[in-house]
């Protein structure tokens, strides 16, 4: 969860300011908002961390020689 908020943070001037704090007569269509925009920032970064595990376990291995 850190790295989303951390990501977040870091997208913070992407964000539009009516999306962040809507006034009560401003018209924000269903759906705009900060979770919607955090739950995007949390897909990407699952995505994103997944992808690293998955290549991580795809380098191989270097063969260790011991010495005696």
């Amino acid at each position: 969860m850190s790295l989303t908020f951390l990501e977040a943070w870091r997208l913070r001037e992407k964000l539009r300011p009516e999306a962040a704090a809507p006034d009560e007569d401003a018209e924000v269509p269903d759906g705009d908002g900060l979770r919607p925009w955090l739950y995007g920032i949390a897909t990407n970064v699952l995505r994103n961390t997944r992808r690293a595990a998955r290549r991580h376990e795809a380098e191989p291995r270097p063969e260790r020689h011991h010495v005696l």
